[in-house]
């Protein structure tokens, strides 16, 4: 199974895998340098949604070995950087910041060749400065017959219901204080995502 994570995070993140998570996937430390600043060059395989969701313009940047991310003015959508990779039963563990406390982080895993939900959406996590969600996507809000009905605005009492039943939510462990370390935006200093069952 193809797993995409679609990092669909208007702000930040510091993403540290533990040693005792299982075999190493993948990691990046973002340490490399664009070659201009027009235009988002994240690298590593990384790719974001800036070129149809920001009319092009630049939304990630590459400074000091920290990924910057921030949303254009001129975006439709919230910023999504994501990167492919296969993994069966991965563990992801991060440390992150946000610029400011109202901004909120989803990590979302994606097998693009599931069809019968919504962009192969399977989980997410959404992160805030104090609660986090944890989202089954694939037998909820992107499963395709409530997501279908949702976007026809068609969707039941009684499937909007049961949509409800996917989601938890519990208040963070802490409380994460807005830093504005760099003016509007938050950051990624590094990446890992392990798989205990990588064959």
């Amino acid at each position: 199974m193809r797993i995409l994570p679609i990092l669909a995070c208007c702000f930040a993140l510091s993403v540290v895998a533990e040693d005792n998570f299982g075999t190493l996937v993948f990691s990046d430390n973002f340490e490399r340098k664009e070659t201009q600043k027009v235009k988002d060059e994240p690298g590593n395989g990384w790719n974001t949604s800036s070129s149809w969701s920001a009319k092009g313009n630049k939304e990630v940047d590459l400074v000091d070995g920290t990924m910057y991310i921030y949303i254009h003015p001129e975006a439709i959508h919230a910023v999504d950087v994501g990167h492919a990779f296969q993994f069966i039963d991965g563990t992801a563990t991060m440390r992150f910041k946000f610029h400011e406390a109202k901004d909120t982080l989803m990590l979302n895993f994606a097998d693009l060749t599931l069809k019968e939900v919504h962009a192969g959406h399977l989980c997410a996590a959404t992160f805030g400065s104090k609660k986090v969600t944890l989202q089954d996507m694939k037998t909820g809000g992107m499963f395709l017959k409530y997501y279908d009905a949702r976007k026809a605005g068609k969707l039941s009492k009684e499937d909007a219901d049961i949509i409800k039943t996917k989601a938890k939510t519990s208040s963070a462990a802490s409380a994460l204080p807005a830093s504005p370390t760099k003016p509007n935006r938050s950051c990624v200093s590094s990446c890992r995502t392990r798989s205990p069952l990588m064959t």
